[in-house]
């Protein structure tokens, strides 16, 4: 396989996409070939934190999963791709992922019904809302807002490389857009779905999104 330096944990991440694809019978030029452009996709200069760090967290996650009786195939396929494709400057990154997810699974050989399902699951990142019977849907949403919960200093971090990914806003517009968006947040009655990491992360969750709320202001 020819593909970029595979710093850290890439190497890791590439094993877990061959024991994704290989009971599909795909050949393994084929997978290793998607795993490249995902990593080419996931790695581009203006990533600073929708990136392989975050579609590794989230897959973490979504491992705990793997053997509940669940479509889980079709919840990591979501996880790897969800956000694929994203532009800060568009508000349709989640069809677009979509749109690249059905092209490079269409490439694996992937079923179409398979595919259609991993659409539906990211399409719902899209406002992190999801139907009360869809399980994979709830622990796809919770897993990609677990960094909310995370300890102070690592949401910090959080909280820096968002405003990166934001860099062409003047501090007064993206402070806007920001307060915005943490406020809705705190407006909703559970921040996660699913009482496993409700308990875990939507007090912590909710501790850092006030804090960043009452500091946003005296960020230089």
């Amino acid at each position: 396989m020819r593909c970029h330096f595979l710093p850290d944990r890439v190497p890791v991440l590439l094993e877990s996409w061959r024991r994704l694809c290989q009971p599909f019978a795909i050949d393994l030029s084929k997978i290793d070939r998607v795993f490249c452009d995902l990593f080419r996709v996931y790695s581009g200069s203006d990533r600073h934190y929708h990136n392989l760090t975050h579609i590794d967290r989230v897959l973490e996650l979504v491992g705990e999963w793997k053997a509940s009786n669940i479509d889980f195939p079709s919840l990591q396929f979501a996880a790897w791709f969800h956000d694929a494709i994203y532009n800060p400057k568009s508000s349709d990154n989640e069809v677009q992922s979509g749109k690249y997810a059905a092209s490079k699974l269409a490439e694996l050989g992937i079923n179409p019904d398979k595919i259609d399902r991993v659409i539906s699951l990211i399409s719902y990142t899209q406002f992190h809302q999801a139907p009360t019977n869809d399980l994979e849907a709830r622990i796809l949403l919770d897993a990609d807002l677990a960094i909310l919960g995370s300890p102070s200093r690592e949401y910090q971090a959080y909280a820096r490389a968002i405003r990166r990914e934001y860099s062409w806003l003047s501090e007064s517009e993206y402070r806007a857009g920001r307060r915005r968006v943490l406020e809705q947040f705190l407006q909703r009655d559970r921040l996660y779905f699913l009482d496993i990491y409700y308990a875990k992360f939507e007090l912590q969750a909710r501790e850092n999104i006030h804090l960043e709320l009452v500091n946003i202001d005296l960020i230089p």
